[in-house]
């Protein structure tokens, strides 16, 4: 087995609805990633992670559902979606054949995501925080 490819596995006393995912061989990087993914899913009710140690290569990823679906399933499309998302963005690049349109991909992508945010409400402009 690969040793650069991550590990999975489960801490004990978790339940159908709630668990904490151990990510061997990770960081931040994919601990952030997936939390975000994971948060946005609808059945998720909470989700967090934390790495135990600074040294360790170690992710704890606790994910607890509204019981629709189980903890594992929704880690695992929660993966699958990420997977996804990696391999769109890949796809772009590959595409682009200067900076100059990476750079136009990425503010058009920044400007529709900071726009839907807005339109939501969850956003506010420095301009409404300074009143």
């Amino acid at each position: 087995m690969d040793s650069s490819l991550p590990v999975v596995s489960l801490l004990p006393g978790g339940s159908d609805s709630s668990c904490t995912f151990v990510l061997s061989n990770e960081d931040h990087t994919l601990g952030n990633a997936l939390r975000f993914v994971l948060m946005r899913d609808s059945r998720t009710s909470f989700c967090g992670y934390s790495m135990p140690h600074p040294s360790e290569a170690v992710v704890n990823l606790r994910l607890q559902t509204t019981g629709s679906a189980t903890s594992v399933e929704v880690f695992k499309e929660g993966l699958e979606s990420l997977a996804g998302m990696c391999d769109h963005m890949a796809q772009v690049l590959e595409n682009c054949e200067e900076v100059g349109e990476v750079a136009t991909h990425i503010t058009a992508a920044t400007q529709k995501s900071a726009g839907a945010g807005a339109k939501k409400g969850k956003r506010g402009s420095a301009e409404e925080s300074d009143k």
